[in-house]
């Protein structure tokens, strides 16, 4: 089990093994609640080329999945 986390100054997600989220907290990581309501079950290879297919531009490969996610509900919302 590992907890996922980010880094709100750069966007950086990573998942985090429990023992070590209180070391990570000291480095400005902080425990992403967004991920608990994350319903979308694409990857981030799966996001990235939807967004790649609706824009014709493929994201940064170190983007975080929190600028993903937001990149691919945009496009969504602009569909609906």
């Amino acid at each position: 089990m590992t907890i996922r986390m980010i880094r709100h100054d750069d966007g950086k997600t990573g998942d985090i093994h429990p023992d070590e989220v209180e070391n990570m907290k000291k480095f400005g990581w902080v425990v992403d609640d967004a991920a608990e309501q994350d319903d979308i079950s694409l990857s981030d290879t799966e996001l990235r080329d939807a967004i790649e297919k609706a824009t014709g531009v493929r994201p940064h490969h170190k983007t975080g999945r929190d600028k993903l996610l937001k990149a691919y509900s945009e496009l969504n919302a602009q569909e609906a």
